[in-house]
């Protein structure tokens, strides 16, 4: 063997042993980004359109829930538009409220007493539940219907209490099967969820276009015509 022989050798071992290292860090370093990578927050975009409302009745009266956890067992938030329920039935305004297997543990009311009163109404309205350390943030926004304008109160929101803070079971098909119309559901043409929007630790918004219809108006057959129904003031 020629004297340079195995200096060669130990050279090129040497930078094999750097390229190994260089692999394993980066590999650990996109092992770290991906178990950082979080669901924080999910926002349901909703449509209501509304042939025709009643103010004796106060309806129609929708209801929307979302859960954290892909089921409405534990903690989850409700909204209820055109009603509130709590301490006691009032008409109109919106309600967001807390709760745990089905009991209230809180709630906040938002411009009570007003009641849709249009008919061929657009009500469309934006779902979302955040995730942080003090547990979940149940937000309604981008509210805008004929009576109630362009409705974005920042304050729309309701802090729920919850332990293992996640949202990676959550799912919009949970939300579309619990959403409903209590009373003068025959009032809405339909119910449906839009679109839905992922939104990452790492800033990365991931968009589901999926339309999905409230569980009455899964199988509805009735044409409906959109131009026919709007969410801005006539003259």
């Amino acid at each position: 063997m020629r004297p340079g022989t195995f200096r060669c050798a130990a050279v090129f071992g040497w930078r094999c042993t750097l390229l190994a290292a260089a692999v394993c860090v980066q590999m650990t370093l996109s092992g770290l980004s991906a178990q950082e990578r979080r669901l924080v927050r999910v926002e349901e975009d909703w449509m209501a359109l509304i042939k025709e409302t009643d103010w004796e009745s106060s309806s129609p009266q929708i209801i929307n829930s979302i859960s954290p956890v892909g089921s409405l067992n534990g903690s989850y938030g409700m909204i209820e538009l055109n009603h509130t329920t709590a301490p006691g039935f009032q008409a109109g305004g919106i309600q967001l409220q807390a709760r745990r297997d089905d009991v209230l543990t809180d709630f906040a009311a938002f411009g009570s007493g007003i009641s849709l009163g249009y008919d061929y109404d657009r009500l469309e309205y934006t779902v979302s539940l955040s995730v942080g350390e003090g547990g979940l943030t149940l937000g309604l926004s981008n509210v805008r219907s004929k009576t109630w304008g362009s409705l974005n109160l920042e304050g729309m929101q309701l802090a729920i209490p919850q332990s293992g803070n996640s949202l990676e079971q959550y799912s919009p098909e949970v939300s579309a099967a619990s959403a409903g119309v209590n009373v003068g559901a025959q009032r809405v043409a339909v119910l449906c969820q839009t679109q839905t929007r992922y939104i990452y630790s790492d800033g990365d918004v991931v968009v589901d276009p999926t339309l999905r219809r409230a569980e009455r108006y899964r199988d509805a057959t009735e044409p409906i015509v959109l131009t026919e129904y709007s969410s801005e003031l006539s003259e």
